[in-house]
């Protein structure tokens, strides 16, 4: 990792209070990057803005590679079980629902870490699925490790694309409470023209685009970025309707007042009149930026080629997915499995 200290004296014992911040498929056998976070929290918008703020403030910083077979070496160390999991069709209050429950003490919250999406989108030819599903429950409890001793709670807020991987997490956290929020496509399309995603690259990619998005070289070929956004806004509708009733549904609208009405009863977070005070203040500002801003929605008007692009299957899916909205799913049972 760029600007971090590479060291080979870290003991198995130091390595249980690290943090997996890479994985890496591109040698002759996978490995992983730990980093020494010390008694940092994971508190910027997204996991790796906290391990790049911890970069530059630590020119020092300590990090390690060894093989993924540490990963189960250390799997014994005391770790959380995730509380829940939330999935979202992006741009649709994510990061702000994370931050919300990231507001109640003892309350651990990881942000689409790439370390996670390295997992999902490597290529069946290196990792097949069963080892990509122990694998995936490996790095999870890794980045829920107890570091700091007073974490009790432990939300995984997943990159938007990761729904079409949901089966995966179903096979390595069994009946683990999950959410899935979205937004009117338009309104999704609409930011997403605005402020491109990182899985916009991936269209040079097409075995990933294919593998995930189910389009073939032809069609990603065909497509401009507002068409390919709305060609895989549709795959995340399709398999969140597929997995519908392993999930609560929840809208933008139901936010900020769902974060601790449902999705902090579902996974098992008791909230004070404290507690709710903070939620309510975090809610004000602007989720995406690290300091304090207020948030301002936007009023601009869906220009009528995108509100086209949603009409159809998008604003279907959309709909019949809403009329599940606040659905509990089937009550978790154990999730303590073995792989």
């Amino acid at each position: 990792m760029e600007g971090a200290e590479s060291v080979r004296s870290a003991s198995t014992i130091e390595l249980a209070s690290w943090v997996p911040l890479a994985v890496n498929f591109d040698g002759p056998s996978p490995t992983v990057d730990w980093g020494d976070l010390g008694v940092r929290r994971f508190d910027q918008p997204f996991f790796d803005e906290t391990v790049a703020r911890w970069v530059a403030e630590n020119p020092t910083a300590r990090v390690q590679r060894t093989g993924i077979d540490m990963l189960t070496t250390l799997d014994q160390a005391p770790s959380l079980e995730p509380s829940g999991f939330i999935f979202h069709s992006s741009r649709c209050g994510s990061t702000l629902l994370a931050r919300m429950l990231r507001q109640n003490p003892g309350c651990v919250v990881v942000s689409e870490p790439s370390v996670i999406n390295a997992v999902l989108s490597a290529n069946a030819s290196v990792i097949d699925e069963d080892s990509k599903v122990r694998l995936l429950r490996l790095v999870i409890r890794a980045l829920g490790r107890r570091r700091l001793g007073d974490e009790r709670h432990y939300v995984v807020k997943l990159s938007s694309w990761n729904i079409c991987r949901r089966a995966l997490f179903a096979r390595a956290f069994p009946n683990r409470p999950t959410v899935w929020l979205q937004r009117r496509p338009a309104e999704v399309l609409r930011s997403l023209a605005a402020m491109s995603p990182p899985w916009l690259s991936w269209r040079e990619l097409p075995d990933v685009v294919g593998a995930i998005f189910g389009l073939s070289n032809e069609e990603i070929a065909s497509l401009d970025a507002e068409a390919f956004y709305a060609q895989a806004l549709t795959a995340f509708l399709r398999a969140a309707y597929a997995a519908v009733d392993t999930m609560a549904v929840l809208d933008y609208s139901d936010l900020p007042d769902a974060a601790w009405n449902c999705v902090a009863p579902l996974f098992g977070i008791t909230v004070s009149a404290e507690d709710l005070a903070r939620m309510r203040q975090e809610a004000c500002y602007d989720a995406k930026e690290a300091a304090p801003r207020i948030f301002k929605r936007s009023d601009a008007e869906v220009p009528k080629s995108i509100a086209r692009l949603a009409e159809g299957e998008l604003d279907e899916l959309y709909a019949a997915l809403k009329h599940r909205r606040c659905a509990r799913p089937t009550p978790p049972r154990s999730s303590a499995v073995r792989l």
